[in-house]
């Protein structure tokens, strides 16, 4: 594929990076590597070359002179083959290379600035020449080569880690983009996973692009940019359709979902195209979009050719007679098009009643409630009277004007997936469970209780918006919650859990949470 997008005479290098050490596995040679493909664009591309610091084994055998004050160094030629017209042919300190049908590497110039900085190693025997100290913290290195065994992956306690499946440690992605890259360019991850690329890319000083289809990369990556005091703006590119948590979740709802549906009770099955049937007026097929192929959500012409060339042909050998058929759609490319088509291209005469399915994945789950509410606050004892809403703060003043109190949060998808638990844990008892019930203790003590009355404990991020009511989301004060209910705010950590709080120096238009499964909702104060 890599081929094809970039061309197989743009390929580079294979690179094997070894992410950790060796294990043990007697069944098979354990994979502790990843490889990296490099490709190009074209023959003209930026390639910095890197270098990796000397071993210890490697500076003891070959840097094995030692200055005075301990300081290893190695010693090489100061002189070249060849005959040069330059000061680098001509005599110095008594010495002439034209005599033994050399020159001096350096002009002489350079050879007196290298002897007084003490970098020129004079022989005690006659007759014999200087040479040039090298010390091992001055050269660049090892030039890197195609295995890189010098960086692993994120360990369990690294301050980088977020806890993401996919994340790859900063020191690979700073030395694939210091390599292939100047500052000021644009470096693109379309896979961003946890927003790795685009963090260091920015703490390189090169502009980025992070781009993922998971709601939890962009979250994650949106936090740890933020972090990084990065300027950005997050772009939602739509599909057409309000998802059920994920694809696989929506299509396994579905079908319970559209009145009338069901299977075709048939001798000859109904082809897979379709997902059943409506019955009450003889045998209708109803064909659905397949949520977990981005491509059928939208219905264009090649989806128009699939149904009437190929699909509505196969009803003529089913068992029932087929007059209309329904086909659900998320998106129509160009509805007028279509309803041409369907008119001038169906050798079947079967009538093809396109329905939009957007209202009916509302039902799926129900919108997430958030109350909340504005308290004004006076700037200090010494400020006197408390000011008005609107009014702003001295020029320079950050000090606190507005509370911003989260009142309650609901979830209906954490509020189901918590009752899931909660049953699961009553169907399969664990043992501390049966301990209790052994020992007469009520049961409901052993189990989760659920969410509490106000369900902040959901909730993991908070944002305001103090600019705009509408339009681009501003993050003027940000808020984030761990685990252990510590709190950060824009970015710095805070001594005190959270309260329920938010605090800001001007009005407030917009209050956007995130709870802890990445769902966002806003309120508008």
């Amino acid at each position: 594929m890599l081929d094809e997008v970039f061309g197989e005479e743009n390929f580079r290098n294979e690179i094997v990076w070894k992410r950790t050490s060796a294990r043990t596995d007697s069944t098979t040679f354990n994979h502790i590597h990843d490889v990296i493909y490099y490709y190009t664009k074209s023959d003209d591309f930026v390639f910095n070359e890197a270098f990796t610091e000397y071993d210890a084994e490697y500076v003891d055998t070959a840097y094995r002179a030692k200055e005075e004050d301990g300081r290893r160094f190695t010693s090489s030629d100061l002189m070249a083959a060849g005959l040069r017209n330059g000061s680098s042919g001509m005599e110095w300190r008594g010495i002439n290379p034209a005599a033994r049908g050399n020159h001096w590497k350096f002009a002489t110039t350079k050879l007196d600035e290298l002897d007084a900085m003490g970098k020129i190693l004079w022989s005690n025997k006659a007759g014999g020449v200087p040479r040039f100290k090298r010390y091992p913290d001055e050269m660049k290195g090892v030039p890197l080569q195609s295995i890189w065994d010098d960086i692993f992956q994120v360990g369990a306690q690294a301050a980088e880690r977020v806890d993401y499946a996919t994340q790859k440690p900063e020191a690979l992605l700073q030395r694939i983009i210091e390599t292939s890259s100047n500052p000021g360019m644009l470096v693109a991850d379309f896979f961003g996973g946890s927003g790795v690329t685009a963090k260091v890319a920015h703490t390189l000083g090169r502009r980025f692009v992070h781009s993922d289809i998971g709601q939890n990369s962009i979250q994650t990556a949106r936090d740890r940019l933020a972090d990084a005091g990065a300027a950005f703006d997050v772009l939602r590119v739509q599909d057409g359709v309000q998802l059920f948590r994920n694809p696989a979740q929506t299509m396994a709802k579905l079908k319970g979902l559209i009145p009338g549906l069901t299977h075709a009770q048939s001798a000859q099955p109904l082809p897979d195209y379709w997902a059943g049937i409506f019955a009450s007026h003889g045998a209708v097929p109803v064909a659905l979009p397949n949520l977990l192929d981005s491509a059928s959500r939208v219905f264009d012409e090649a989806a128009l050719h699939k149904l009437t060339m190929e699909e509505l042909p196969k009803l003529a050998d089913w068992d029932y007679p087929v007059e209309n058929v329904v086909v659900y759609t998320i998106d129509v490319a160009d509805p007028q098009a279509c309803a041409a088509w369907l008119h001038d291209h169906n050798p079947t005469g079967i009538a093809v009643e396109l329905r939009d399915l957007k209202p009916l994945l509302t039902n799926l789950v129900l919108d997430d409630e958030l109350q909340a509410h504005v308290e004004p606050m006076a700037i200090s004892p010494q400020a006197g009277p408390e000011l008005p809403p609107d009014a702003l703060l001295p020029s320079g003043t950050d000090q606190p004007r507005f509370r911003v109190v989260v009142q309650r949060y609901h979830s209906d998808y954490l509020a189901r997936k918590l009752a899931e638990v909660v049953r699961k844990k009553a169907l399969q008892p664990s043992a501390l469970v049966k301990q209790a019930s052994q020992a007469g203790q009520p049961l409901a003590s052993s189990l989760p209780v659920g969410l509490s009355q106000d369900g902040l404990e959901c909730l993991e991020w908070l944002s305001l918006d103090c600019e705009a009511a509408d339009g681009p989301w501003h993050s003027t004060v940000e808020v984030r919650i761990d685990m252990k209910n510590r709190l950060s705010q824009n970015g710095v950590r805070q001594s005190t859990p959270w309260d329920g709080t938010l605090l800001c120096a001007t009005a407030p238009k917009r209050l956007r949470v995130r709870n802890v499964a990445g769902d966002e909702c806003t309120a508008v104060l």
